[in-house]
């Protein structure tokens, strides 16, 4: 009975440690997105993983229009301690040079505009961890 009840302790702070996480980083989200929307920016897509030290990398197709200007914000919560982007034409497998604008701690963002219109490989991929081996990292993508 002890070792049910503690599993369920363990279970439930998990449960909340992840949800206050998940929360900070949608918090940090909406207050950027609010202040790239006055700068004529709309929010294409996001989407919220949890890494960890076997699953670090993760790989999203989208389809993106030439010469549209496009963000790529991602932001790591606090046991996300380096994380990269990178981005590529799928079919002429190119990267695409991107212009860095954010760069504090656990956030990365570029700024890109491609030449054609296509499906693109965006890869996130967390290079390191804080002492936990494991944390949430968001992708959001705007446009103008």
């Amino acid at each position: 009975m002890k070792q049910a009840i503690c599993l369920a302790v363990i279970l439930i702070s998990f449960a909340a440690f992840s949800k206050a996480s998940i929360d900070d980083i949608q918090q940090a989200n909406s207050s950027y997105l609010k202040e790239q929307e006055k700068k004529g920016y709309h929010f294409r897509s996001q989407i919220i993983t949890e890494f960890d030290s076997e699953h670090s990398r993760q790989e999203v197709n989208l389809k993106l229009e030439a010469n549209v200007t496009y963000q790529l914000i991602a932001r790591g919560d606090d046991d996300i301690a380096d994380l990269e982007l990178a981005i590529k034409n799928i079919k002429k497998s190119k990267m695409i040079e991107l212009v860095a604008f954010e760069n504090e701690e656990n956030v990365i963002g570029y700024q890109f505009s491609p030449a054609k219109s296509g499906r693109y490989k965006i890869m996130m991929e967390v290079q390191d961890f804080t002492d936990h081996e494991k944390g949430f990292v968001s992708f959001m993508v705007l446009k103008k």
